[in-house]
């Protein structure tokens, strides 16, 4: 005789075996793609402590509605949540361990404080998907470093899409000149283009776009401290735009300007024209006595009238930019060791980015949190621990760390 109860009590078994088996499968796929990485006890342990914590919360970070398709035709999409997960504890768990040995490691993965920690730092990771790593989830398995999901690249990419964000919307397009917002918008997108460079492991196109993004940066830092000068400035923009894209030839205003400059060590018409601006700067020619038309021209004006907090940020951006051009006309792509260069990219964009972003929110008059979270705050502290691990860097160091990875 049939009994229903029985039979529901049946399929409630196996299904319960099959979800079961299921997630032995993903947990075994898991350990295989991070073997090496990370001790798999250790990491199945905090990504269950993670979904633990998060609980009922976890469709807010997820969308599991756009993969009910999937699951219906018998693809388990609960691997795509599991592997996002896995690689920001991943991401997080390595990067606090760069250029430790194997006893503290092994002490800091039995110690409750850290692994309670860590989990704290995976949420808020996980809080930051839609800014951050959500943009990367369908993007194949990278061969590189994971950078992405270091810490403070995932912060500093949450921040360039949280600048796209706020110069879309209709506050900032009624509120700032429009040539400005295009310069904000250029340092955004940028910056996540850098970032995606580091991410795929592709160092070497990294560097040209960093350099790019420390030269918009000044300009700005230099337009926003002296408003009255932005109309030339926007003026020797529009010059550019025609000789490059254009005419192919100089603007007869141009070259009248160029023919009355206040500095006759700038012959170069060239250097004139990105440059040429910094004519109506107040007392930048006091200061800058040769080579006013160049970069090296507006790193000294910044550095002598910057106060003191403020100035070593730009010498050390000097530094790093002209560090680029090593990179830009060499080649890093095959770099022995790529960690230095996740230092050295990380410290351009933090500078950059995070500080474009402050001028951003001042002049918006907005909060710079994002999702709820100081976001810097978390990005200050996360480069400071960068700072610390980049200090203890020795061709020593790297050869132990990349050792371990093999």
């Amino acid at each position: 005789m049939f009994n229903q109860n029985t039979f529901l009590q049946q399929i409630q078994e196996q299904m319960r075996q099959e979800l079961e088996r299921t997630r032995k499968e993903n947990e075994k796929a898991l350990c295989h793609l991070f073997a090496g990485k990370i001790k798999a006890n250790f990491l199945l342990s905090i990504k269950s402590k993670v979904i633990e914590e998060i609980g009922n919360d976890m469709p807010k970070y997820f969308d599991f509605n756009a993969n009910l398709a999937k699951m219906a035709m018998g693809v388990d999409d609960m691997m795509t949540m599991d592997y996002e997960l896995c690689k920001i504890i991943v991401g997080i768990h390595r990067s606090n361990m760069v250029f430790v040995d194997d006893n503290v490691r092994r002490a800091k993965e039995t110690d409750n404080d850290y692994c309670n920690q860590l989990v704290e730092d995976v949420i808020t990771h996980i809080k930051l998907r839609p800014f951050a790593s959500a943009f990367f989830r369908k993007m194949p398995i990278i061969k590189g470093e994971s950078f992405i999901y270091f810490p403070l690249p995932y912060d500093l990419f949450s921040i360039s899409i949280q600048m796209n964000y706020l110069l879309s919307a209709n506050e900032a397009i009624n509120k700032m000149d429009t040539r400005l917002r295009i310069y904000f918008v250029q340092i955004a997108n940028k910056c996540a283009a850098a970032l995606s460079m580091l991410e795929d492991n592709f160092l070497d196109n990294a560097y040209p776009i960093c350099r790019g993004i420390i030269e918009l940066y000044m300009k700005l830092v230099i337009v926003i401290s002296y408003p009255d000068i932005k109309d030339k400035f926007f003026k020797f923009a529009d010059y550019e735009i025609r000789q490059t894209c254009c005419e192919q030839e100089y603007h007869d205003e141009f070259n009248i300007l160029f023919e009355n400059r206040i500095s006759k060590f700038g012959k170069n018409k060239v250097n004139y024209l990105h440059f040429g601006w910094v004519d109506d700067v107040p007392d930048y020619h006091k200061v800058v006595k040769t080579n006013p038309y160049t970069m090296d021209g507006l790193f000294t004006f910044i550095t002598t009238i910057a106060n003191d907090e403020d100035n070593p940020l730009f010498v050390h951006l000097e530094i790093l930019y002209k560090m680029c051009h090593g990179y830009t006309h060499g080649s890093v792509s095959g770099s022995k060791y790529p960690l230095l260069h996740y230092f050295e990219i990380s410290s351009m964009l933090y500078y950059t980015i995070e500080h474009s972003y402050r001028l951003l929110c001042d002049i918006l008059e907005t909060p710079t949190n994002i999702a709820d979270i100081d976001i810097i705050t978390k990005t200050d502290n996360d480069y400071r621990i960068m700072t610390e691990q980049y200090n203890k860097r020795s061709t020593d160091n790297f050869e132990r760390y990349y050792l371990k990875q093999k």
